[in-house]
């Protein structure tokens, strides 16, 4: 086969073969075997699996709003985050230090970042050491933060669900009456970033969508609780999911909602 059909069945293998690869091939002169696209398929593979590990399993949409994140923050264009830029970057995704541990686990964090960068074949890493990143190293610091968020997120979660009695489908239907929501409340708002929770008004609006039935002394009560979640009126706060399934356990136990 030639290099074009060489393209199209490996595209229908679901494999990609790079065009670098594919210059130092002989497939535009030598027909290509089967022994040979075999070769060709597994070196398609093996590229894969090393963009894989280079992207640390986030999207390419994730990878280009880390990209868009990062150039922004690196306002001298060194493409390099320092110490001072690198907690504000940590700031926009909820990943910031706040002691004095957790800032020294976050230097252990950057080497173990560089070396992860290196075996994904990055090959512009800085040294171990430094005190800044470079975009691909973060990817990896990205990765290891996201996962130790959503450990943390599931453990609380757990806890939470013990606490108020509330079974998996119930929990997993009020998360999609909560995500539902918020999108429609982000679009009402014409906002880009994700909310990180729910606003009063809407909270008001979503309890009376889902059928509760109460007296005035009733809504007074909601607000004493959306008041005591910190969802207040004043500050602007947000309702995030574990408040939103305080206040749901609180309208069933009190006889206000039906589950």
């Amino acid at each position: 086969m030639s290099k074009l059909v060489l393209k199209k069945a490996l595209t229908e293998l679901g494999e990609e073969v790079s065009d670098s690869t594919l210059r130092k091939s002989k497939a535009d002169t030598t027909p290509i075997d089967f022994e040979a696209f075999v070769k060709y398929a597994d070196q398609a593979r093996a590229e894969r699996v090393q963009r894989e590990r280079k992207k640390a399993g986030f999207t390419d949409e994730k990878i280009a709003q880390f990209r868009e994140t990062f150039d922004r923050i690196d306002k001298d264009k060194s493409a390099i985050i320092d110490t001072k830029e690198l907690n504000e970057l940590l700031k926009e995704f909820g990943w910031e230090p706040h002691t004095k541990e957790e800032q020294a686990a976050l230097k252990r964090k950057l080497d173990l970042a560089r070396q992860r960068a290196r075996e994904a074949g990055v090959k512009d890493v800085s040294p171990d050491g430094f005190a800044g990143i470079k975009f691909w190293p973060f990817i990896q610091l990205a990765r290891m933060l996201a996962t130790e968020q959503e450990q943390a997120e599931e453990e609380k979660m757990s806890v939470l669900m013990s606490e108020i009695k509330f079974n998996q489908r119930e929990v997993e239907e009020f998360r999609q009456v909560y995500l539902d929501r918020k999108r429609r409340c982000q679009k009402e708002l014409e906002v880009e970033t994700e909310l990180e929770g729910l606003p009063r008004d809407a909270v008001r609006r979503l309890i009376r969508q889902l059928g509760a039935k109460m007296t005035s002394d009733g809504k007074a009560a909601v607000d004493d609780q959306l008041d005591a979640l910190g969802c207040t009126l004043d500050s602007g706060g947000l309702l995030e999911f574990a408040g939103f399934l305080r206040l749901m356990r609180w309208l069933v136990d009190s006889g206000w909602l039906a589950v």
